[in-house]
């Protein structure tokens, strides 16, 4: 997987900052609450909400890192991008995430194995193969030799991701 930097941390302490006041200055006219103090879903919502302003200086759309690089920035520095204060950024890093999914799955399994009998035509009858594995415990089939499988159809009734 490639992990592409933020076009923010090229640029300049200078130049970033100037940037950040005129992003603040964009976002907050949509915002509900402080940036400083939003959630990065809340942030990113209103990011896309004034993309084409955004983007404006920079030439092209923010990514979803640039995106999470100007959130980290604003939140870390408080809302404040005076020319004298120093620019505190975050940094990059690559974090190991688990998904997981509990399913429901609708899988058509065959299997074949060996049954001894003396009535190879007694074998023809659903039921009397029935009796001898339930009532007799004579076959075990979910021991058999799976020798075809197909998922007919499935569906995910959970999931969550998890930081490790």
């Amino acid at each position: 997987m490639n992990h592409n930097r933020s076009i923010f941390e090229r640029m300049g302490d200078t130049q970033f900052k100037k940037y950040c006041r005129y992003a603040i200055n964009i976002l907050e006219k949509e915002a509900t609450r402080r940036l400083s103090t939003s959630d990065l879903r809340f942030f990113e919502n209103l990011a896309w909400q004034v993309m084409d302003k955004l983007k404006s200086p920079l030439g092209r759309e923010l990514d979803r890192l640039d995106i999470e690089y100007l959130y980290g920035t604003i939140y870390l520095n408080n809302d404040n991008f005076s020319d004298d204060s120093e620019i505190i950024r975050p940094s990059l890093s690559i974090e190991d995430v688990t998904y997981t999914t509990v399913e429901r799955k609708e899988v058509r399994t065959v299997r074949t194995g060996k049954v001894p009998t003396y009535s190879k035509d007694g074998l023809d009858n659903q039921s009397y193969l029935f009796t001898i594995w339930h009532e007799y415990n004579a076959i075990e089939p979910w021991d058999w030799k799976v020798v075809d499988e197909e998922e007919l159809d499935w569906e995910i009734t959970d999931e969550k991701f998890e930081i490790e």
